[in-house]
């Protein structure tokens, strides 16, 4: 009898043991999705609700180096993957003399451009004038086309340019508009920096512009994500 007690209660402990293993997979498998939810939500309230569009112009003239346009592409990669909101729309236009192409896209992250990027930026070579005209042109135009959107425009370029007059009045036209938050330019030449940023003066005083030069693009990234983190804010306070 006492041998049949003894069994009874092996038998209640192994059955207790049974059930351990599932139990404690679903409390694992519970916490794992808590935690799923939790990241989730603060990647939600972390991102952007700007209603936001970028503009984003690559020069290929013959005075940009390869290694200057692979910066350039590195830095709107850094911009879509650590600060944009998802499948933000980009419209891109690559120029020298001339608009070569213009396209826009909705990446879901920098990679989706790898193609564009390489084929039509930095394996390309354009003329060896820039017109620094054309690129401002058709931003102020993408801004006019969009005056509900708030608009990040990025002009990457060593900051030659053979057309200063029509620059310096482009770029004052859009200092003016409202929806126009940041226009972000670089990597700029030693050389042609003082007076390309004289251009740019008007840009400069209504606080949107943001020069880089070879060193200095995490600068620029960092004071362009401020901004856009302050409008942010004030766009989730009214």
């Amino acid at each position: 009898m006492r041998h049949s007690r003894h069994s009874s209660r092996s038998g209640g402990q192994g059955e207790t043991s049974h059930w351990i293993a599932p139990i404690a997979f679903l409390v694992v498998i519970a916490l794992l999705l808590a935690v799923g939810w939790w990241f989730w939500h603060y990647s939600r309230e972390q991102e952007l609700r700007l209603p936001l569009r970028v503009g984003a112009a690559f020069d290929i003239s013959g005075s940009m180096q390869k290694a200057e346009k692979q910066r350039a592409v590195g830095v709107l990669y850094a911009l879509i993957d650590e600060k944009l909101p998802y499948q933000t729309p980009i419209r891109i236009w690559v120029y020298a003399e001339r608009i070569h192409e213009s396209t826009e896209q909705a990446p879901t992250r920098s990679s989706d451009l790898n193609a564009f990027a390489q084929r039509s930026i930095t394996e390309k070579l354009g003329e060896w004038g820039t017109y620094q005209k054309l690129p401002l042109q058709a931003m102020l135009n993408y801004a006019k086309e969009y005056p509900d959107r708030k608009m990040v425009l990025c002009l990457f370029t060593d900051g030659e340019d053979h057309t200063p007059a029509e620059t310096q009045h482009l770029a004052a036209e859009l200092s003016r508009l409202p929806n126009v938050c940041a226009v972000l330019v670089g990597p700029l030449e030693e050389q042609f920096r003082m007076g390309f940023r004289h251009r740019l003066e008007a840009l400069r005083q209504s606080g949107k512009l943001i020069l880089f030069g070879k060193d200095d693009a995490g600068r620029a990234l960092d004071e362009l994500k401020a901004k856009l983190d302050q409008l942010d804010r004030e766009v989730r306070d009214k």
